[in-house]
């Protein structure tokens, strides 16, 4: 039987990272949010929004202004506001009192007085932002270290290697597998060090007056928020992000025998000139080398 290329970045890993983002959100499987899985995850490659060039040294900035992120934030808003009021309703009704996913969690806090410490507005933002930082970035650097592992098979075989003598072939990775998958982790660190989700710090203080949505932001404040650093402002969703990352990885590389398409002798690994992810998605061959019965998990 013919192995067709399989596209990744535009439909497994995405809808993937989805899946379990949505879950821990909202506790709901993705069918319940009417996603067209057809439409949004289709095996075309999807073509790149042209934006208008900013300076040599720093193109992305000058592209910013131009990004629809209005435009992406209504779609996203449309699927996600119905589900955040419904719960919102529940807890007001005394339906639930205890909390299953993260929604629940910020809808039930409270400040000193017994009120809701969070609105809705605010609520929807840290869904929200949770939701984009969580799928792309673990899609990301997954892509960046199977491109790798394709172009220096030594290092896809000792990691499949490690998981056929952890996991065995007789069951699905599991994410209590994780802690004994060091050379699998050791991948996916070394992707992340070499291809970086972002390609430079964002503005980390204020130089003039600023609002934020209704916060007023004063210029040259005494605090600076350095995001993806140590400490109380590292990153909040390290753990989560990097579990999904090696669980992806581990994954795939434990279902699937993977290569470069025919007639192609090694991933082009050159960055796109919009941002830093591949050029091109991409591309390769994958060969399922597990029973076929643990295809769908009964």
């Amino acid at each position: 039987m013919a192995h067709s290329p399989f596209l990744l970045l535009s439909n497994l890993q995405g809808f993937w990272s989805s899946l379990l983002v949505i879950f821990t959100c909202f506790t709901i499987m993705i069918k319940a949010l009417r996603y067209n899985f057809i439409e949004n995850y289709s095996n075309k490659p999807k073509p790149k929004p042209k934006l208008p060039p900013g300076p040599k040294s720093w193109p992305i900035v000058g592209n910013l202004p131009e990004i629809k992120v209005k435009e992406a934030l209504r779609i996203i808003k449309k699927y996600h506001d119905p589900i955040v009021q419904e719960k919102i309703k529940q807890w007001n009704d005394g339906l639930k009192v205890d909390a299953e996913d993260w929604l629940d969690v910020l809808i039930s806090l409270k400040d000193a007085s017994n009120n809701p410490s969070l609105t809705l507005e605010e609520i929807n933002a840290q869904i929200i932002e949770l939701m984009l930082a969580t799928v792309d970035n673990s899609s990301n650097t997954f892509e960046w270290a199977l491109a790798e592992m394709i172009n220096q098979p030594e290092l896809l075989h000792r990691a499949v290697e490690e998981l056929d003598t952890v996991v065995g072939k007789e069951r699905l990775v599991q994410e209590s597998d994780i802690p004994k998958l060091n050379y699998v982790k050791a991948c996916a660190k070394e992707a992340f060090r070499l291809h970086p989700i972002a390609p430079f710090i964002p503005l980390h203080v204020s130089m003039s007056d600023t609002m934020v949505g209704n916060y007023f932001i004063p210029k040259e404040p005494n605090l600076k928020f350095i995001s993806f650093s140590t400490g109380r402002r590292g990153c909040p969703g390290v753990m989560l992000g990097t579990t999904m990352t090696v669980m992806l990885l581990a994954r795939l590389l434990h279902g699937f025998t993977w290569s470069a398409p025919p007639n192609v002798s090694s991933i082009n690994l050159a960055e796109s000139n919009d941002d830093i992810l591949l050029a091109e998605p991409l591309v390769a061959i994958a060969k399922p080398r597990l029973p076929s019965e643990l295809a769908i998990p009964t």
